[in-house]
């Protein structure tokens, strides 16, 4: 799955991974499971 990037109202830059497994018929399936980054000096990413 391709990362998400979000820019907040007060410029906070978030990186959003979600957490995906793939099933035996090789489609991928999207779980309720993300990793978060904020992005506070905007390419030091720090996982939350």
């Amino acid at each position: 799955m391709k990362p998400l990037f979000f820019t907040l109202v007060n410029h906070l830059h978030l990186k959003v991974i979600p957490d995906t497994q793939v099933h035996l018929d090789g489609r991928p399936v999207i779980s309720y499971n993300y990793n978060v980054y904020i992005d506070s000096a905007k390419g030091d990413l720090h996982p939350h």
